[in-house]
């Protein structure tokens, strides 16, 4: 797990997401955990979903703005965005996850 918070920051275009949106390895790991335990702690086509949802460019932002980079203590809107970005890799979908 340590090697994907490694790679998220040193990722040129994933580290600017992260400074744009003013979060820290500390809250990669709350959504990491949080995206794990409310479901997206599986695989959809050859994405482990919680590890993808972070590593790119086009879901991370989203995982960020909506969990408030980590911060947010209710179950039922984790497993919003968990299911969010669940289906995005289960049909394939490709651009930026609104």
């Amino acid at each position: 797990m340590a090697n994907l918070f490694e790679l998220i920051e040193s990722d040129p275009i994933l580290n600017a997401i992260l400074c744009a949106e003013g979060a820290n390895k500390d809250d990669l790991k709350k959504c990491y955990t949080s995206l794990i335990s409310c479901g997206a702690g599986q695989w959809a086509k050859g994405h482990w979903v919680a590890a993808s949802a972070l590593a790119f460019g086009t879901t991370l932002p989203f995982v960020l703005r909506q969990s408030n980079n980590g911060r947010l203590d209710r179950r039922d809107d984790w497993l919003e965005i968990a299911w969010g970005v669940l289906d995005y890799f289960e049909k394939g979908r490709v651009g930026v996850l609104k």
